[in-house]
């Protein structure tokens, strides 16, 4: 008999039903293989580590090498040995067939047909063994040739989902296992009519930044997916290689388990790690060290553990079983304090992503723990009724954002759960506005005049106070708005590669709508650029001095978008003659926006010899950059403000 997994609901119909899962935080921790057939004691360490699900290919390509002909056989002897041990998969249905489609993509209608009879096929197969079935691999990416092109992804997609829920209606299907949370992409799918037929939204967070950094954007996808149908998110892939620069197999080992739980407190139901096992050898080749287990095989353990495997079987054991309730209000934003239950008792996992620090828990125990930035596991002493209590934290974060007159402070509510509080400005002359976030309002905005600092640098902070009592405090910077000057004044240069034709003019002009604090004056980017390599500086007037005062950490300005999904960017010089290339998002909203871009040694160095971090003073490259799409034709209109120096 087959085995039966209870905790999913299935599908009866084109449209998939929800999906559920089970109560132990613990069953959907799992991590990337690239085999089919594992070698003696591999799946026994695996298991040892905690690991519920493996994330595997399930290539086209290999498994019909004649058309309409389908050999299985290898994916049998996979499913076979993870069944011993209890581990279930995720099969990516993905990649092209030379048989059918000359890229690794499929773009014709003979190949969608084809694509959707094999996928059939693979589901009608395995049906009733539990197996996750993702629509391809990174769409929005390299693995989709020639270019990313979501109306072909999700025609390919919906042809396949269609002849697999006619063939097998109650497997899981999912995707688009994005490279990123690429929303843009994710929207498409959603337009197309994908969502009516996934159970679940597949993402790949990659980042250097911290993991805890996904909060947001997993708040914003959600979002963007409840426009169309609920569905649960799942973080598909995504590891921290241990060759990124500044990075080491130990802080990788600390990157794991605030991965998984992040998700876990984030209900994220499915974490996949990338990946079990080096991939080779190469101390300075990053894709070859995302993985918790050294490279060589050998006898013994099979695998010289890493310590990020040490603390993926350190989480597993601490937290099997386990039920995710709530992170708790206490301690500071940058602290993580999560409470599980298991049976009758109580369990904490708790790190901070600031210096180490002792935080005391209120409670009958009086539990100090002391935070560092790899997470600690600890049983609460029963009979502890008082810690039970503490509420949860929202994931509330305060931005500051400056104008031209004013300064707006955006609350941002990822939870959208009720929250009243009292808004206060540090480091200028006191005031306070109260605020009330309903139930369902993902953020609000108030705006303080700053009367007489039209053009001032002036340094302030916020608190967010709620019952007499400091909940959430974004520490005082400095904010310095470039010279008026230097902005009016600025050019506009195409670069890139000077074969792809474009066309751009920059000028003084009025937005559609007023900027966020008044009519600041606003320069204006008309543009047009063939697909390829190209993109447009705004660089300052060459009649005003370009040093940059004081230190800056970030530059941010307000933005009103076009949707056509260019990159936004700058660029600066330091005294030493590094390029300096702070990076922002992809612009594809429309309307005013506040954008900050950080000055990270780590990720915006761009040219010059890199020597180790930025020596001041800076002075201006460009003010903006905007940075074609490249992969397919772009026209629009940007309006900017002037920039703001952060330190």
């Amino acid at each position: 008999m087959k085995r039966l997994f209870p905790f999913f609901l299935l599908a009866v119909a084109a449209a998939a039903a929800p999906v559920t899962f089970p109560a132990d935080c613990t069953a959907g921790l799992g991590m990337n293989i690239h085999f089919t057939d594992p070698r003696p004691g591999e799946l026994e360490m695996m298991t040892a580590a905690g690991v519920r699900w493996v994330r595997m290919d399930f290539s086209w390509g290999g498994t019909e090498r004649q058309k309409e002909k389908y050999d299985f056989a290898a994916y049998e002897r996979l499913l076979a040995a993870l069944d011993k041990h209890g581990v279930r998969a995720l099969f990516i249905l993905d990649y092209g067939n030379k048989l059918y489609e000359p890229d690794a993509s499929v773009r014709t209608a003979a190949g969608r047909e084809a694509f959707a009879r094999w996928a059939a096929a693979a589901v009608s197969h395995f049906k009733g063994r539990g197996i996750y079935w993702e629509i391809w691999n990174e769409p929005n990416g390299g693995f989709w040739k020639p270019k990313a092109d979501v109306a072909e992804y999700s025609a390919m997609a919906l042809a396949a989902c269609k002849a697999m829920r006619a063939a097998a209606p109650d497997e899981t299907i999912i995707g688009p296992a994005t490279s990123t949370i690429d929303l843009a992409f994710i929207e498409g799918c959603g337009k197309a009519g994908l969502f009516d037929y996934w159970d679940a939204i597949s993402v790949h967070p990659y980042r250097q930044e911290i993991p805890e950094s996904v909060a947001l954007e997993y708040a914003t996808l959600r979002r963007l997916v409840a426009k169309y149908r609920e569905r649960p998110i799942l973080s598909g892939e995504w590891g921290y290689s241990s060759a990124w620069q500044h990075y080491d197999a130990e802080k990788q080992g600390k990157m794991l388990p605030r991965e998984w739980l992040i998700n876990i407190a984030n209900g994220i139901p499915v974490s996949i790690w990338y990946d079990w096992h080096e991939d080779g050898t190469d101390p300075k080749e990053p894709e070859h060290h995302f993985g918790t287990v050294e490279n060589a095989y050998r006898s013994g353990p099979v695998y010289v553990p890493k310590p990020a495997y040490t603390a993926a079987k350190a989480l597993t054991t601490a937290l099997r079983g386990s039920e995710f309730l709530r992170r708790l209000s206490v301690g500071g934003a940058q602290d993580y304090v999560l409470l599980f239950r298991r049976g009758a008792g109580l369990k904490l996992a708790a790190w901070t992503t600031v210096a180490a620090h002792p935080l005391r828990l209120p409670g009958e125990s009086e539990l100090t723990l002391n935070l560092t930035d790899a997470p600690q596991y600890l049983d609460l002493p029963k009979g502890d009724a008082k810690l039970a209590t503490i509420p949860a934290r929202p994931a509330l974060r305060a931005i500051l954002q400056p104008s031209d007159g004013s300064l707006q402070v955006r609350l941002e509510n990822p939870n959208a759960e009720p929250f009243t509080a009292e808004v206060r400005l540090t480091e200028v002359p006191a005031t306070a506005q109260p605020i009330t976030l309903a139930k369902g309002e993902w953020e609000k905005s108030l705006s303080f005049p700053l009367e007489g600092k039209l053009a001032e640098s002036f340094r302030v902070g916020v608190q967010v106070v709620q019952s007499a009592q400091l909940f959430l405090e974004v520490p005082p910077r400095q904010f310095t708005p470039v010279k008026a000057e230097l902005f009016t004044g600025a050019k506009i240069r195409p670069d890139g590669d000077a074969k792809v034709a474009s066309e751009q003019t920059l000028s003084v002009a009025t937005a559609p709508e007023p900027p966020p604090g008044g009519n600041a004056e606003v320069l204006r980017l008309r543009y047009k650029a063939a697909p390829g390599w190209k993109f447009f500086l705004g660089q300052p007037s060459g009649e005003a001095p370009r040093e940059i005062a004081g230190q800056p950490q970030a530059f941010g300005m307000w933005i009103h978008g076009d949707g056509q999904g260019c990159h936004l960017r700058l660029r600066v010089v330091d005294a030493s003659g590094q390029t300096w290339q702070p990076s922002g998002p992809r612009i594809d909203w429309k309307g005013w926006r506040y954008v900050e871009l950080p000055l990270n040694p780590e990720t915006a160095h761009w040219g010059g010899k890199k020597e180790g971090g930025v020596q001041y003073p800076l002075h201006w490259d460009s003010l903006f950059l905007v940075d074609s799409p490249r992969e397919s034709e772009v026209h629009g209109e940007l309006y900017f403000t002037r920039p703001w120096v952060i330190e």
